[in-house]
């Protein structure tokens, strides 16, 4: 009797780029990332768009994953690095507890080089749309409103689910559907995934790195 063959997930890594050169610490961080993948028996594409304005290049990218029938979706950025295991982790807990989004952490670019996720602000008593939030002390998989865009898995359903296309936008003041003040391409999807009661997650021990001079990982808060 021959052993039946389960098909392999198709992951899309998406990735927007707006300049011509990458680091070589980018660079390894990919290859290690679908490296890990293949192995851990995923079927990685990546798909990569410069059209223009990040958030156009971001929603080309999720139209073309979704038209070549992934099932799932990890959004990367350039001046970021990944651990190799991201993908196996990240599919591995949407899988397990049936949620659409979860990312690792990043640090911000500046010193103190802290972790950074964000909530949503009550306007009505005059705090701002978003607000940046430290998170130092967080560990394991933790509910966030919303963080930084590079190293986010979601499901391909989950573009259905928040509703049509854009699904990435910078938004203006002129937007108040979206707030009062600019929004990042980052912000709106989040935006949409809390109107359309989709829960984001965040792997606190999932660690990126941020490029500039060098990869910049997270620091610890000092007393």
């Amino acid at each position: 009797m021959e052993k039946k063959i389960e098909p392999c997930l198709k992951v899309s890594i998406l990735l927007p780029l707006t300049w011509e050169h990458v680091s070589k610490h980018f660079m390894l961080a990919l290859v290690g990332l679908v490296r890990s993948g293949e192995r851990a028996g995923f079927e990685c594409n990546l798909i990569l768009s410069s059209q223009g304005y990040t958030d156009d290049n971001r929603d080309l990218l999720t139209k073309i994953a979704l038209m070549q029938k992934a099932d799932y979706l990890f959004h990367i950025d350039a001046d970021q690095t990944y651990p190799a295991n991201s993908i196996g982790k990240l599919i591995e807990w949407l899988e397990a507890n049936n949620e659409d989004v979860i990312g690792g952490i990043t640090p911000i670019r500046t010193n103190p080089n802290m972790p950074l996720t964000f909530k949503f602000g009550d306007e009505s008593i005059g705090e701002k749309y978003w607000v940046p939030v430290n998170t130092p002390v967080m560990s394991g998989v933790q509910k966030v409103d919303g963080m930084g865009f590079g190293g986010i898995m979601t499901t391909a359903r989950v573009y259905e689910k928040i509703g049509g296309h854009p699904w990435f936008k910078r938004m203006g003041k002129e937007a108040d559907a979206y707030g009062s003040q600019q929004l990042g391409e980052d912000v709106t999807f989040y935006k949409k995934c809390r109107d359309a009661g989709v829960a984001v997650w965040c792997d606190t021990d999932l660690r990126n790195g941020h490029v500039v001079t060098g990869v910049f990982m997270m620091e610890a808060p000092r007393a």
